[in-house]
């Protein structure tokens, strides 16, 4: 029962959400699913994108391996002139957490898959291609956060941009930062960081902390 009405409460603030957030051409077709425990925070400035009109083609808070605990909530927050573009069909589980920072944003290819309890903390650029997983637990953050000091001087806060190529799979509990480009078909091994590592070469593996190229030559079997 308790289901079914969860079922019914997430369509009836989906169909809410498209037409808020969404020019009325897209939202008409309802491509967003959202989980109505999200708690949003969309300046009327920033701007959500969808390439992809089939009817929930993008789904935000939902779904996830089921033995994973998720968040109790998720949260959604675009700041002023901030964007969110999805190219195709997205998942991204339940206990999600998106910030996208002032005039920021967030690029999502077709066919990505992002498990339970993602952080994406977005102040510039970050961009997921297409066909990439993203297992449970992740962290993807293009800035270094808090202010730091040193001899009282405050350091510069620089931003770097994220960069996940085509096919790229983050196994659970991964951490990307600042910087980061992983290349095309690679995989990273659970628990890494990923620390400003640019890679060009494809068909990686990617493992420890911080994450450095282990093996070449590796494919994801599907």
């Amino acid at each position: 029962m308790i289901d079914t009405l969860n079922k019914i409460f997430t369509v009836i603030y989906s169909i809410y959400f498209n037409f808020k957030y969404l020019p009325f051409s897209t939202a008409k077709y309802l491509p967003i699913k959202i989980n109505y425990k999200t708690r949003v925070k969309i300046d009327k400035t920033s701007r959500i994108v969808v390439k992809d009109y089939r009817r929930f083609s993008v789904k935000l808070g939902l779904q996830g391996t089921p033995f994973v605990s998720d968040n109790s909530s998720s949260t959604l927050t675009l700041n002023k002139g901030a964007t969110m573009l999805f190219y195709g069909g997205c998942v991204i589980g339940q206990g999600q957490n998106i910030y996208v920072d002032n005039n920021a944003k967030i690029v999502i290819g077709n066919n990505v898959y992002i498990n339970k309890n993602v952080l994406i903390q977005c102040t510039n650029l970050i961009s997921i291609s297409d066909d990439c997983l993203i297992g449970w637990n992740v962290r993807l953050r293009d800035t270094d956060g808090h202010r730091l000091i040193r001899n009282d001087i405050e350091i510069e806060r620089k931003k770097s941009n994220i960069y996940l190529r085509k096919n790229v799979w983050l196994a659970a509990d991964v951490i990307v930062l600042k910087g980061s480009v992983i290349s095309e078909g690679s995989i990273v091994a659970t628990g890494s960081i990923v620390v400003g590592l640019k890679l060009e070469k494809g068909n990686c593996l990617i493992a420890g902390i911080p994450g450095r190229v282990k093996r070449t030559g590796i494919t994801l079997e599907n």
